[in-house]
């Protein structure tokens, strides 16, 4: 033990001796452990990490149906089929139902929209959740009017005020008493799908609005509508349960074949619903980051590796007088093992702290989808994963030198000489930095490529100076002609604000997706109408809008007109297609006066115009069909009733559109005090937001190449400069013999970049298998694109030939004289 603590005292002393090769190591090890640490919270928050306050997660689960057709596919349980599969308390102790329902939130005078969850009782005993104030749902309550409050919200909009329990809020305009706060850090378990009000399930029906609240709320075994979280019961496995509700299902299939034949449980761990079917992205773009973060850890590694190895050389006498006098290599080697772990150490604190103060920013990084990350930190599980990284890393590093002790020869060794082929271990290490660094180039590269062709589509619309937010009648109300009447209005006191050049609404705005469709059937020549749906093409999205939308929104109209005061409730349904929607349906003819019957509808639209194609989705999209439908004519398509309450509204303004938003908050409420303005954004941050994932991952693959170029450098400079200090008697001779500063500097030049060139062939041929990881992220770039496997080792064999230029420009410098009396 006290030679233990000998050899640590002494590994301290000799990087306290050393503080400029320390400082480099101990840097270069923080850069790839905080980037490896900052990345892995990320995984652990999203893939690993239960859902904060969620007591012993690994018994929580969740029950899906599927389909014996698509058994991965994950649908919600009808009523019914919940209430058998709740029965089952000896596989699940506790099976609780939820409903998602978004509610408009009246406090005092304030109106604001709320993501909300109706539950059945047994929901907060089910997760084990203990309350911060008040109390939770539970199994004896029988009262439908009452809620729970998420901890952000209460502080949010009470201001923390204990006071609020037992008081009544306004939810969709129906009162409902508080009786609790859910403990700080829950807000649901979905990740993403932030939950800030809990009620009860009893009470969806009356609570609910907006489109789909007339498809919801049944109890009945035929509409699906519950998610649904459980409790394993004592002792069962998920795969126990699975086999006893494949059972129950079997039996439902048998007992209702109208609705439940085909129809099969699956039993999930709560860990892997959590993300829904996003998860099997979010694991490839985190795993793709991580393994870049890895590559550049592998570059600071091998940074380190040679740093030591020249400490090594430049100790290499006095190990041999050491072993020479009786010191095992077994001692030495552990000495240079407990120097690595030393500066390991070093690296992880730094590191740790690195990734600590970054993590607020990987937390804003867009995902695959909008999710709302919840609170990144350095939990023990990061920070365990940090110290083993740092334990590999020096074992990794510290055993260069170490086999170099156990191969050394004393007899060369104690005359002080150095004997070293043209290229040695610490070459070999530069260009393995070299073609690791390349490797994360290259990716950096390719996403640059991505998102240069991602900015130069055109979406079809004008995203300029447009404000949008979004306002829902439903939950105040509002139906039938009052619906239409309000927002008439509501357009017409928007337009007339100062700065306001233009308003309009829609149902689904371009980039914000359409994803509603509708079967139609259409009649060429009035002649025998032709369905298109399903079972011969796909359906057409469905879009319904104000008047003056296309105008507001920067659409072109290609033919036909515009909808117009003409277009009342009453006259004759009209619609206009985009350019997909009629090449679909009447492919080389001017669709104009031809007439379009939507399904569930009553009466066929006449087409009246065509518009320019839009970005509804993604900008990688190929453009989709599209049917617009006036907002005044809503009540004659059954689609257009249900979507007509909830609109988005657009406002086009002469300058800063978020300028005008005090104006139409002021109009709004001046309108209906009960209503919230919610979803603000401008049309170009919608763009924006549709390259999100492409733009991070382009930001975080470049600076993580920048970094791994850096510390690749810094290790050929550091190779190129002990290289000219062992050769300072050679590149004597070669100037007293006639070698010009300009010969010795090419001399000096030409070894980085041949060091440079040999890391540059081996990453390339590595690059070839690697660059197909990242090939689903590329878009209008293959993984093998010329252009960039061209520019990028060009870029980094110039680098390499201008960190040389200053050891290069110290030999051409060189005293000839001094030189040969150096040895």
């Amino acid at each position: 033990m006290t030679d233990l603590v000998q050899d640590v005292r002494f590994a301290i002393r000799l990087l306290r001796k050393s503080p400029y090769l320390s400082t480099i190591a101990v840097a270069s090890l923080a850069l790839g452990i905080g980037a490896t640490t900052a990345v892995f919270s990320l995984m652990d928050a999203l893939l690993l990490r239960p859902l904060p306050a969620v007591q012993a997660p690994s018994e929580v689960v969740s029950v899906v149906a599927t389909t014996a057709r698509a058994p991965e596919r994950r649908m919600m349980l009808t009523w019914g089929d919940y209430v058998d599969y709740a029965s089952r308390t000896d596989v699940i102790s506790g099976l609780a139902a939820v409903a998602r329902c978004d509610v408009s939130l009246v406090s005092g005078k304030l109106a604001e929209r709320v993501p909300g969850l109706a539950v059945s009782p047994s929901y907060f005993s089910v997760l084990g959740l203990r309350p911060f104030l008040g109390r939770l749902l539970s199994p004896l309550d029988e009262q439908d009017s009452v809620a729970v409050l998420g901890f952000d919200l209460w502080h949010r909009s009470f201001g923390a005020n204990p006071r609020v329990i037992g008081s009544p809020i306004l939810v969709n305009g129906k009162s409902l008493t508080v009786v609790g706060i859910a403990p700080e850090g829950f807000r649901g378990t979905e990740i993403g799908g932030r939950r800030e009000i809990w009620f009860p399930l009893r009470a969806y029906a009356r609570i609910s609005t907006g489109a789909i609240a007339p498809l919801t709320g049944r109890q009945d075994r035929k509409q699906p509508w519950l998610n649904t979280i459980g409790r394993l019961a004592p002792g069962v496995s998920v795969v126990k349960a699975q086999s006893v509700l494949d059972a129950v299902a079997k039996n439902l299939a048998a007992t209702y074949p109208d609705t439940n034949a085909g129809l099969r449980a699956r039993v999930l761990p709560l860990t892997e619903t959590a993300l829904g079917e996003l998860r099997p992205l979010v694991l490839s773009f985190t795993s793709r980051l991580m393994l870049a973060v890895a590559l550049v850890l592998a570059v600071a590694a091998i940074n380190i590796a040679g740093l030591l190895l020249a400490r090594w050389l430049a100790r290499r006498q006095e190990i041999a007088i050491r072993l020479s006098l009786g010191a095992s290599r077994g001692r030495l080697v552990r000495q240079l093992f407990l120097e690595g772990l030393v500066l390991g150490l070093l690296g992880t604190v730094a590191g740790a702290f690195l990734a600590r103060i970054s993590l607020p920013l990987l937390g804003r990084i867009e995902l695959p989808s909008s999710l709302d990350v919840p609170g990144l930190r350095i939990s023990g599980r990061v920070l365990a994963f940090a110290v083993l990284v740092s334990l590999a890393s020096s074992l990794i590093f510290a055993l260069v030198p170490a086999l170099q002790t156990v191969r050394l020869a004393l007899t060369p060794a104690l005359r002080g000489g150095i004997t070293r082929g043209r290229f040695g271990l610490r070459e070999i290490l530069a260009g393995l930095q070299v073609a690791l660094a390349l490797l994360v180039m290259i990716a950096s590269g390719l996403m640059l490529r991505t998102l240069a062709n991602l900015r130069s589509i055109d979406p079809g619309f004008d995203p300029s100076h447009v404000l949008v937010f979004s306002v829902d009648l439903s939950s105040a109300g509002y139906e039938g002609p009052r619906v239409a009447a309000f927002y008439q209005e509501l357009l017409e006191r928007l337009r007339h604000l100062p700065g306001v050049r233009a308003a309009s609404m829609a149902a689904a705005l371009p980039v914000m997706g359409a994803d509603l469709r509708v079967d139609l059937t259409v009649s060429p020549e009035d002649g025998p109408l032709t369905r298109v749906g399903e079972e011969s093409q796909p359906a057409v999205r469905h879009v319904l809008v104000g008047s003056h939308f296309f105008e507001t929104a920067g659409m072109r109209l290609l033919q036909g007109r515009d909808f117009g005061p003409e277009d009342a409730p009453a006259s004759t349904g009209e619609v206009l297609l985009n350019e997909a929607a009629a090449r679909l349906l009447w492919p080389g003819q001017s669709p104009l006066g031809h007439r379009v019957k939507l399904t569930q509808t009553a009466a066929p639209f006449s087409v009246i115009g065509v518009v320019s194609d839009a970005t509804y989705s993604s900008l990688k999209e190929k453009a989709v069909p599209v049917l617009y439908l006036s907002h005044s004519q809503a009540q004659q398509s059954f689609i257009g009733s249900l979507l007509a309450s909830g609109m988005t509204l657009l406002v086009r303004t002469s300058g800063e559109p978020r300028q005008v938003l005090g104006g139409v908050r002021k109009t709004v409420h001046g309108m209906d005090p009960l209503l919230p303005v919610f979803s603000v954004s401008t049309l170009e941050e919608l763009l924006a937001s549709t390259i999100g994932v492409e733009r991070q991952a382009t930001f975080l693959y470049s600076c993580l190449a920048f970094v791994a170029m850096a510390l690749a450098m810094l290790g050929l400079y550091g190779v190129i400069s002990n290289a000219v200090a062992e050769r300072t008697r050679e590149l004597g001779v070669r100037v007293t013999c006639g070698a010009t500063p300009g010969q010795v500097r090419r001399l000096v030049i030409g070894r980085s970049a041949l060091l440079a060139g040999a890391g540059v062939l081996a990453g390339l041929a590595a690059a070839v298998p690697a660059s197909r990881i990242i090939q689903s992220q590329l878009y209008g770039v293959e993984a093998d694109d010329p252009l960039t496997w061209f520019l990028t080792p060009l870029v980094l064999i110039g680098v390499a030939v201008w960190v040389s230029m200053i050891p290069a420009r110290r030999a051409a410098r060189m005293d000839p004289v001094a030189a040969l009396r150096s040895e």
